[in-house]
């Protein structure tokens, strides 16, 4: 079978009928309706002319017209769906029961037994539910949740793996609050805002909405028209839109998501192309017009995507948009998908995901491969590589995914890198059988390809068909085959994918192995090596790799892997200081806290090393802008590294702080690192501003600045802490008081004790011309005269001048002064905790030996 010319046209015209298409003022959409949308938009009612009513009575129109002889609703391709789907459509029927309003097709008799053999039908189902099995994203908050609502209209089941299924919900919502959706941060939970009903308040989310709709989901949508207190029009038109514009065509059926412009754009284009399908954007005004829309897409949601603007990103798509760019030579960076989805052993899909995706991470490798030069990411390549090296051997080669249902497709995912030669090694009556398959194959799919179009094979909230994609599918087949049986083998690029702009019948050179996919692929999964080229079925693969990247090895230039001993010359000012004993008081503080918070162990690791990198790197920061002298009684890390060098390590340590605190994928716990560093920020700007102009600040002002600096980086703790645990008390005013407790008993000590003088120097803080707590007071006691704050100017370094100055401040009573403001904080930070002990919380010893410790005596 040769290749056919006819075949790039069916090609081209699947292309062209996409980029007529992109520019829809609703956005485009193949998903084929899904019963259990379908049956929240159906709820959705409304009061006009103070008359209320039914606002889409075609999607209960649906919903009767697909109910089964049964008594159930379409089970796709998974029992999920049949659950999901009857017991959305069961829900909608009562509904309908109990408020018929202006809907009067159907009997109160015929709806009755419709709910009585829709209840028997799911029970069925339920009882035989593999909860284990089940992989749809999202079944472990939809069920439960649908399980509640049905319980509230009286309709209970009871089967054998409710108990399990209630404890897989708990724990995907353990790390997730009510409180997370009213951020202004995207979560995936937005597709599903049905499943929070009675537990969020809608009216706290109307900030997510994007072009009228909740993440382009009808029933999240409805959920949210059904729930808040005001009226939204725009949702009411995406729904209309939902229902006249997508898929279902009018019918009454909507998708479990419209539009899905990137997805069903980007998809289709990257099957064509990896097989070796060539479109030219430069001379095809379709390719053109798509790759506009995607650069212009990517570029606007600053490298990352979901399945249509203005969602959730996620992986998969991200990683396809990057993709297909570069294949269509738009180069565009990779460096934003890196960061919102490295894990430490593989890549996320999103945020808050509880079990990672094999597909996802064959589609972030693929994208690697494909960028300008891989050799920048080899450790992403290995780290993805590795991923799915291991989840292929333990599965016996039979992955399952929560994103496709067909073991088959996700192995399509893993051959773009065969070693095409290796086909000559075959044995001839091998050969000649394999041939025979693939041609028996491609018949089938020339006589079938509507059949093959309307297989259940994606996975949304239920498993969905997309013509788009199955014609895609079906083309690269055919592409495939043809290039399999011609004799010019040879002619392909190693690794299936054309370079765009060559002719399709031009020979392209072959692409050299990255060493970090060599050094993967020849392990077998235990860390040790294969050595023996591997013989099976009258296959001889001498390879070292499977996997082939598109890098310029042969280039005059390639950026080299960071090395460890790269990153010892930037750490060098931190570990300096980090050698040097200190009062450890935070960690003290965080373990104090812990008795009543009780954060596991995990989170409370990651939470101790990150305040402990703040505060060391804060201090290389102070130390400069200081210009101090000693730090813990040794130079400072600036005296021997240089003031650029300890800079640069100080403001590293705060973003590679930021990387630990996504360990806790905790949404809220980057938001309150981002607002604790604004704080610390502002804070030393204005002690500096107050050093570097000679101004004075009030007391009042001075208390603030703290709050904002020492404080800030306690409470950092504290609050994080508290997004890690289910004890549902602010302890942040008691944190805030001991962090401005903490500093006046320091800015007291440096000028009083002995034990600062050996460490720091005398009066640290005369020389430095710092306004501290003692001084401010001093100043203003006597504003009239300059004395204090001419020294103050001059930052004194002579012993003799600095103890005048102390001398002076005894004159004005500041010591004395400072004394009895510790003594009045302290009182009101032992009734603080003694209150909280009467919250049902135990007696914190740790807590009130720490402030004690706090002390004016050293």
């Amino acid at each position: 079978m040769m290749y056919s010319f006819s075949l790039r046209e069916s090609a081209l015209a699947l292309v062209q009928r996409l980029g007529e298409r992109i520019e829809d003022v609703h956005g485009l959409g193949f998903m084929s309706p899904a019963v259990y949308d379908t049956a929240w938009v159906s709820m959705v009612s409304k009061t006009e002319n103070d008359q209320k009513m039914w606002l889409f009575p075609e999607c209960f129109e649906y919903i009767l017209f697909h109910q089964l002889e049964d008594g159930g609703w379409a089970t796709y391709a998974s029992e999920i769906d049949g659950i999901l789907n009857t017991g959305a459509s069961l829900l909608a029927l009562k509904k309908h029961l109990d408020n018929p309003y202006q809907i009067i097709s159907v009997s109160q008799r015929d709806l009755t037994d419709r709910i009585d053999r829709a209840r028997v039908f799911l029970g069925n189902l339920l009882n035989g539910w593999n909860v284990e099995s089940t992989l749809h994203v999202g079944f472990e908050i939809l069920v439960p949740a649908l399980l509640r609502y049905l319980e509230e209209e009286g309709i209970t089941f009871s089967f054998p793996a409710r108990e399990r299924l209630l404890e897989i919900e708990k724990q995907k919502l353990s790390k997730f609050k009510a409180e997370h959706l009213y951020l202004p941060i995207k979560l995936s939970a937005l597709h599903s805002l049905e499943a929070f009903i009675g537990v969020i308040d809608f009216d706290k989310v109307g900030h997510h909405k994007a072009n009228g709709s909740f993440m382009a989901s009808p029933s999240s949508t409805a959920a949210f028209l059904m729930h808040a207190l005001q009226w939204d029009d725009e949702c009411e038109n995406y729904l209309k839109n939902a229902i006249s514009s997508s898929s279902g065509q009018g019918s009454g059926g909507v998708p479990s998501a419209f539009p899905s412009t990137i997805f069903e754009c980007t998809w289709p284009l990257a099957t064509l192309l990896k097989v070796g399908y060539v479109f030219n954007a430069e001379i095809e005004p379709a390719v053109q017009k798509i790759r506009s829309y995607l650069h212009n897409t990517f570029t606007a949601e600053k490298g990352v995507v979901g399945f249509t603007p203005l969602v959730t990103a996620d992986a998969d798509d991200t990683a396809t948009t990057a993709l297909v760019l570069n294949l269509l030579n738009q180069s565009v960076s990779v460096e934003a998908m890196l960061n919102e989805f490295e894990e430490d052993h593989h890549f996320k899909t999103y945020s808050q995901e509880r079990n990672p995706s094999f597909s996802a991470n064959c589609n972030v490798l693929l994208a690697l491969l494909y960028t300008p030069d891989p050799s920048v990411y080899t450790s992403q390549i290995e780290k993805a590589t590795a991923f799915l090296y291991k989840k292929f051997t333990d599965s016996d080669l039979d992955v399952q995914d929560k994103w496709l249902l067909l073991s088959s497709e996700i192995r399509s995912l893993m051959v773009h890198g065969e070693n095409e030669p290796q086909k000559k090694r075959l044995h001839p009556s091998l050969r000649q059988e394999i041939e025979k398959a693939i041609s028996s194959g491609c018949s089938v799919l020339l006589d079938s390809t509507a059949e093959f179009a309307s297989g259940w094979l994606w996975i949304e909230k239920v498993t969905y068909k997309s013509e788009v994609l199955a014609e895609a599918y079906v083309l690269a087949a055919l592409k495939r085959a043809a290039d399999l049986t011609r004799d010019n083998i040879s002619n392909h690029n190693a690794n299936g994918v054309y370079k765009i702009g060559v002719n399709e019948h031009s020979a392209l050179p072959n692409h050299t192995h990255s060493d970090v996919v060599q050094h993967s692929l020849q392990t077998n999964g235990n860390g040790s090596h294969d050595e023996e080229p591997v013989k099976n079925g009258g296959i001889e693969n001498d390879s070292s790799t499977i996997i082939h990247t598109n890098g310029t090895a042969n280039g005059y230039y390639q950026r080299s892997e960071w090395t460890a001993d790269q990153e010892q010359i930037l750490l060098g000012p931190f570990d300096y200081l980090e050698s040097l004993p200190g009062k450890n008081i935070r960690s003290q503080l965080i373990q104090a806290f812990n008795k009543w918070l009780k954060v596991p162990e995990k989170s409370l690791t990651v939470i101790e090393n990150v305040i402990s990198m703040l505060h060391t790197a804060s201090l290389l920061i102070d130390d400069i802008q200081d210009q101090s002298l000693l730090r813990r009684g040794q130079p400072v890390a600036h005296s021997i590294f240089g003031t650029a060098q300890t800079m640069n390590s100080g403001n590293y340590i705060y973003f590679t702080a930021l990387r630990e605190i996504q360990q806790l994928n905790n949404p809220q716990a980057i938001d309150i690192y981002v607002n604790s560093l604004i704080d610390l920020h502002r804070g030393q700007g204005m002690e500096l501003f107050w050093r570097d102009s000679l101004m004075c600040p009030t007391e009042e002002e001075y208390l603030d600045m703290v709050a904002n600096k020492t404080g800030g980086l306690f409470c950092l703790a504290v609050q994080l802490m508290q997004v890690e645990t289910t004890v549902e008390v602010d302890f942040v005013p008691l944190v805030r008081l001991l962090g401005i407790i903490f500093q006046i008993c320091d800015d007291y000590l440096n000028l009083q004790s002995t034990a600062y003088t050996d460490n720091k120097g005398l009066c640290e803080d005369l020389t430095e011309g710092k306004f501290s707590f003692p001084i401010i007071h001093s100043i203003r006691k006597n504003p009239g005269n300059r004395q204090l704050i001419n020294i103050l100017k001059q930052k004194p370094r002579e012993d003799d001048l600095k103890r005048y100055a102390l001398s002076y401040m005894e004159g004005t009573d500041s010591f004395n002064y400072t004394r009895g403001v510790v003594n009045k904080l302290k009182e009101e930070a032992f009734n603080m905790i003694h209150c909280l002990e009467k919250q049902d919380l135990e007696e914190n010893m740790a807590i009130r030996k720490l402030l004690a410790r706090i002390s004016l005596e050293l």
